[in-house]
């Protein structure tokens, strides 16, 4: 518990982006054991919509197309994925609807592929 005697036993927080054009899948490779903060669009030309985003296959949540930052909309059943996008690396896919454009901004914990993200020994 003394400064400098202690190993930092934190994880590291990434981001992921991808351009969103109208009507065309964006995929992003998540790592076995990420844990997912956040999905958001930054929408510059805005549509009527809220597809679905996906997580290896699984729905984790919707997000809007109206213009402006969009935050993803997650429910209870889709929180498990999100603690751990599982033992193998996983593809998250987000279909904007057509006339819309933007930026996929993806932020999540890069952890072991078995969801541990720190070490469980201090340094002495």
């Amino acid at each position: 518990t003394t400064a400098g005697t202690v190993r930092n036993l934190g994880a590291t927080v990434v981001t992921q982006s991808v351009p969103m054009v109208a009507g065309s899948a964006v995929t992003l490779m998540l790592p076995a054991g990420a844990l997912i903060h956040d999905v958001q669009g930054y929408v510059t030309t805005g549509a009527v919509g809220t597809p679905d985003v996906t997580v290896g296959g699984t729905i984790i949540g919707t997000l809007s197309t109206a213009a402006g930052l969009n935050a993803l909309s997650v429910t209870a059943a889709n929180v498990g994925t999100m603690l751990n996008v599982g033992s193998t690396d996983a593809l998250l896919s987000y279909t904007a609807t057509a006339a819309s454009a933007g930026t996929l901004v993806v932020t999540y914990t890069v952890r072991g592929s078995d969801g541990a993200a720190n070490p469980t020994t201090y340094q002495n």
